[in-house]
């Protein structure tokens, strides 16, 4: 198996998925691990935005997506206490076309891993993947079945791309990139799963901010709304660690919350990811290519984080389809494909971790918000547009 193989993605997140969806149809032989068994839980806002869903169209999964549940949603609504809230569309990407997709992740893991599949390439979920060598500039991987014995097989690809998150073992490896350290200004990644669609969510995404953190809201398939929450550490240790208590004496305690949810409450287990840290980081490395949060990071609170890695795929496939061609990934192949993701990326990315410093303390955000709401309201669509993606409006 190794001998033959074009390809190694490793992750099975939306932009592993939609890597090796199109390297199969390009031809390459493609093996794609995921660690875990899809679907599963995970920390996401599970919004997909008009980007994103242009990608899931050309993959062939949107319509089927929709078929299923996943709930279209063309506005936004922000809001920081009483007389602070702003309402706008979202951004026009031409033609009429802003409506993103809300959609939970076990839907759409499991739609673009099954047309993974379809395409050709071979998936193999509960497989863990670790760097055999990260002094070559190419890396081979060593993989095994979760749960199984210790013994382990050697995969050699002419391509390998990094897909599995911000704590990939496979960027780590490459970039030496540190972990954030924990203290009581840390963020924490926190989500469940609410019962009940109020007619307040009816095709809008939400974000509101509540004292030690903000929390983002959107229905998903179901008639469930996906809460996804960003919060200090410390504002967590004061509630005892205990997300629900979190939940019911912070979020839910803000007016606009309640509001938007209406009767619903939480219906599934909770999860948590952190300690959590954004910005750009190293789409290409020694060797390796990555899509996804294992090249960089934009704030969830724009909700452009998997539209970013889906597009990251298509804007990879080209180099992957190059290296594989030539034998490998060389510096040339690193530098083009870092700079096709830099331009792409970059300029988002940046705009959003300015607004996310604003949201980060409640005052400004306040401050921010009220003036919006109170005299300048035609600034609040072009404030929504200024962090989507920098990309031409039609790729159609």
């Amino acid at each position: 198996m190794s001998a033959a193989l074009d390809l190694l993605v490793v992750g099975g997140g939306p932009g592993g998925a939609a890597l090796a969806t199109l390297a199969a149809q390009a031809g390459l032989r493609v093996l794609l691990v995921e660690r875990a068994h899809v679907p599963h839980g995970k920390v996401c806002g599970e919004f997909v935005s008009a980007e994103g869903c242009r990608v899931l169209e050309r993959l062939g999964v949107l319509a089927s997506l929709v078929g299923a549940g996943a709930r279209w949603i063309d506005s936004c609504a922000v809001a920081a206490g009483p007389r602070a809230q702003i309402e706008a569309p979202l951004p026009d990407l031409g033609r009429g076309q802003r409506a993103g997709l809300g959609v939970s992740r076990a839907l759409l893991d499991r739609a673009l891993l099954d047309r993974a599949i379809a395409a050709g390439a071979t998936v193999l979920e509960r497989h863990l993947a670790r760097p055999l060598d990260v002094s070559a500039r190419a890396l081979g991987a060593s993989i095994r079945r979760v749960g199984a014995d210790r013994s382990e097989e050697r995969v050699d690809a002419r391509v390998l791309v990094a897909a599995d998150g911000r704590g990939s073992a496979f960027a780590a490896a490459q970039r030496r990139r540190s972990r954030p350290t924990t203290s009581d200004r840390s963020w924490f990644g926190l989500q469940v799963h609410c019962a009940g669609t109020p007619a307040a969510l009816e095709r809008r995404v939400e974000l509101h901010a509540f004292d030690g953190g903000y929390v983002g809201l959107c229905g998903v398939e179901e008639q469930r709304i996906n809460a996804c929450l960003l919060v200090r550490v410390g504002a967590l240790r004061r509630s005892g660690g205990d997300p629900a208590r979190l939940f019911a004496e912070r979020v839910q305690a803000e007016p606009s919350v309640r509001q938007a949810l209406g009767q619903a409450e939480p219906c599934s287990p909770w999860h948590a990811v952190g300690p959590l840290r954004w910005g750009l980081g190293l789409p290409a490395a020694r060797g390796v290519l990555a899509v996804g949060d294992a090249a960089g990071t934009i704030d969830p609170l724009c909700g452009e984080g998997m539209s970013h890695a889906l597009r990251a795929a298509e804007l990879a496939l080209p180099h992957v389809v190059h290296a594989a061609v030539r034998g490998g990934v060389d510096a040339g192949v690193e530098r083009a494909y870092a700079l096709a993701w830099r331009r792409e990326f970059r300029t988002a990315t940046r705009r959003a971790r300015a607004l996310g410093l604003v949201l980060e303390h409640r005052a400004l955000a306040r401050v921010l918000l009220r003036t919006l709401a109170l005299g300048a309201a035609p600034l609040a669509r072009p404030l929504v547009a200024w962090s989507r993606t920098g990309a031409p409006a039609d790729r159609s």
